[in-house]
């Protein structure tokens, strides 16, 4: 004790130092590398999605523009924010969030996946243009399965830290936090740029079938399409009537439209079908065509439908699909 201090009065113990706080002998818990690796992934989800949704704003319309900006935008940037947040700031309300946000989003994919391929099994259809979806979304279901497995274990590990007495010393933003959102926005804009680079023509007349919108069978040839809003598509093209059957007869337009065992029949009459020039601006061209002789595969639900028709006296296949 220096000479300047008053001694201690009579009876009473000498003043012990205070201890250093407790947090500062409790050291911050640390992310494995699997929820890294998992936490990476889910903000490039966040990213693409962003990304994908600004690139659609060229053929939705209003409506659907402002559902966009309302839910997809603020849902990915804030899946994107709560991962980091829990990661690198140590939130444990982060880590709350991002584990319902996950779980949440695996089962909606996870549902998707099983109805969609369990109605496509039990039916019988063509699945050949099909598989590489469900492969896709199968593999987004797994990723999703395990981030959200790890943030459950993170959000324990935070939990069982902050009863000990840690507290994460994050109040504000950092520089780097600022860094990471430009690095963010850079990203979303570099991912949309590249996707509206080279956007799938609107409409083209005569082309060859590698020009083709969508796939048409092997033999056809002079394509003619135009597209219109959100898949709305039609096209023509010339091809002999057995290419015609086996293409129509191996799946044609929507997993629902494929589930639906609507069958090809003979034209009695006639029967009519929209054309391409419909979604030109200014097209001299008839919008839509008659055929007296020929097939025809028809099939509709609610506001969606897929037709293709047959002219047996041209040698001329007529296709319109509309899915809203």
């Amino acid at each position: 004790m220096s000479s300047l201090e008053p001694p201690d009065p009579p009876g009473v113990l000498p003043t012990a130092p205070i201890p250093a706080p407790l947090v500062a002998s409790i050291a911050p818990p640390k992310p494995g590398w699997l929820l890294i690796v998992s936490a990476v992934l889910v903000i490039a989800q966040s990213v693409f999605w962003t990304a994908l949704a600004a690139t659609g704003f060229n053929s939705l319309k209003l409506f659907e523009i402002v559902a966009c900006m309302v839910i997809l935008w603020p849902l990915a940037i804030l899946v994107a924010w709560s991962q980091y947040a829990a990661i690198v700031r140590h939130s444990l309300s982060a880590a709350n969030r991002i584990y319902a946000l996950l779980f949440f989003l695996c089962s909606m994919w996870g549902l998707f996946l099983v109805v969609t391929l369990g109605e496509g099994i039990s039916k019988g259809i063509n699945l050949r243009f099909s598989w590489w979806l469900f492969a896709i979304v199968g593999a987004v279901v797994f990723q999703l399965l395990i981030a959200a497995r790890e943030s459950l274990r993170w959000k324990r590990t935070l939990a069982t830290a902050e009863s000990a007495g840690y507290v994460s010393q994050k109040r504000t933003y950092t520089l780097r936090e600022m860094f990471a959102a430009t690095g963010y926005i850079a990203a979303v804009l570099g991912v949309s740029t590249a996707m509206m680079r080279d956007p799938p023509a609107k409409f083209g007349e005569h082309v060859k079938r590698n020009e083709a919108p969508e796939d048409v069978p092997a033999g056809a040839t002079d394509l003619s399409f135009g597209r219109g809003h959100r898949g709305t598509i039609a096209y023509e093209f010339l091809i002999d009537e057995q290419g015609f059957v086996d293409w129509v007869n191996a799946g044609l337009g929507s997993i629902e439209a494929q589930s639906s065992g609507a069958k090809l029949r003979e034209i009695n009459g006639s029967a009519s079908i929209r054309r391409y020039p419909v979604f030109i601006p200014n097209h001299p061209g008839e919008t839509s065509a008659t055929v007296l002789h020929g097939l025809e595969y028809l099939w509709s639900k609610e506001d969606r439908g897929v037709h293709a028709i047959f002219d047996r006296d041209t040698n001329r296949a007529y296709y319109e699909a509309h899915y809203h």
